[in-house]
């Protein structure tokens, strides 16, 4: 289900929502504040893109994938994503994200796909390693001057994506020579 709220409406009413539903997308510029989403049981998919919204925290049991697109995500918001333990695909794509807490990876090791594109990252915590099945992730376009340590720790990984950050040549020279990508 897609709802698209118009422009100048900041509320989103649930009750056109039906508890059973399995993939949610909500789109709205001036929406402030999401709705209490952790009563929708068989929600799996949750697409939010809703720049004015920063704090959410209320989520589905079994959400799998998450992709937030814009806003500002808060430290509190962060903790509760962290402890989505069916999440498989988190995208976090210009949410302003500027530090991830040091525990944050501890209980998704079921994701297998990340994407941090566009935020203010200058580093991924050491808690990455713990994804076993991460196969894929894109870091472009935040603030990284060291490629992430703990990627080199990945060997499952068959995909990076670490454009527009600000490596140095010697830094891009390393990472050609670890993992033959070339920035």
């Amino acid at each position: 289900m897609r709802i698209k709220l118009r422009k100048n409406k900041s509320t989103l009413d649930t009750e056109q929502i039906p508890l059973e539903i399995q993939s949610l997308e909500i789109i709205g510029d001036s929406l402030e504040r999401l709705p209490r989403l952790s009563n929708y049981h068989e929600l799996k998919s949750l697409y939010i893109h809703c720049p004015q919204v920063s704090s959410f925290t209320d989520f589905p049991p079994k959400l799998c994938s998450l992709k937030v697109r814009q806003g500002n995500i808060s430290k509190k918001c962060l903790t509760s994503i962290s402890e989505l333990y069916k999440l498989e695909r988190l995208f976090l794509i210009e949410t302003k994200i500027e530090k991830l807490p040091d525990t944050f990876f501890l209980k998704l090791d079921k994701v297998t796909d990340i994407d941090f594109k566009n935020n203010f990252l200058e580093e991924l915590p050491q808690s990455i390693t713990k994804l076993k099945r991460l196969s894929r992730i894109n870091i472009d376009q935040n603030k990284f001057t060291k490629f992430p340590q703990a990627l080199y720790e990945m060997p499952q990984i068959n995909h990076i994506s670490a454009d527009h950050n600000s490596f140095d040549e010697e830094e891009i020279a390393t990472i050609y020579r670890k993992l033959g990508l070339w920035l």
